[in-house]
């Protein structure tokens, strides 16, 4: 898998917010076994945002993701599902977390 960033950090490490996205691209297997069931290429678009803030007196961090942006069908190589099961569809994350 290669994996190519669009935006490699826009913001630096210290800063408050920090997003990112990243398309990772799976290529066709060009050496299978014979025995492999072989797969397409495909690409997957995925963004991460970070939010660092004090809310109410805490130091809280908010993180949205979104992976298979696109809701990309595709089935992985080294998936055991691969000859009757695509791999997943679009998935949403929102995580809070603060101290104590």
């Amino acid at each position: 898998m290669v994996s190519v960033a669009a935006i490699p950090g826009a913001f630096p490490e210290s800063s408050p917010g920090k997003n990112s996205s990243c398309r990772p691209h799976t290529s066709k297997q060009d050496r299978p076994n014979s025995q492999d069931v072989v797969t397409d290429a495909y690409t997957l678009i995925n963004f991460d945002i970070r939010l660092q803030q004090r809310l109410f007196g805490r130091a809280t961090r908010i993180d949205f993701g979104v992976r298979n942006a696109a809701n990309t069908s595709y089935r992985d190589f080294l998936s055991r599902y691969k000859e009757f099961a695509l791999d997943p569809g679009r998935n949403i994350i929102l995580r809070i977390s603060t101290d104590r």
